[in-house]
């Protein structure tokens, strides 16, 4: 059981964002941008209300791989975007292999 004290009234900031994005690259096949989306409400402070995810943006590659876009003072093709992340994950993963194995911590004696 409860009891209502009382109500009040706030202002609450809602916005949309990405959430993630996916370049999905299946053998053979024009790749496929992937943005998924969300909905986030805050309150006044900045605290997290409520989030909940909103859609999905799709676009292929062969589509938008001319067009342009900018950020922080750069310009660069979608197509350009895309191998530079290719380039990244193929760094991050050649990084990744010349880590030495982590070692199995000793048996307890």
């Amino acid at each position: 059981m409860s009891t209502t004290i009382g109500t009040e009234t706030v202002a609450i900031t809602t916005t949309e964002r990405t959430w993630r994005v996916q370049i999905e690259t299946p053998r053979g096949q024009d790749p496929v941008v992937v943005a998924l989306r969300e909905f986030i409400k805050t309150d006044p402070n900045g605290g997290v209300i409520s989030q909940m995810q909103s859609g999905m943006t799709r676009r292929q590659l062969s589509a938008i791989a001319s067009e342009s876009v900018t950020a922080g003072g750069v310009t660069v093709t979608y197509a350009q975007l895309a191998e530079l992340i290719a380039t990244a994950a193929d760094t991050f993963r050649a990084q990744d292999l010349a880590q030495p194995a982590p070692v199995a911590p000793a048996p307890a004696a």
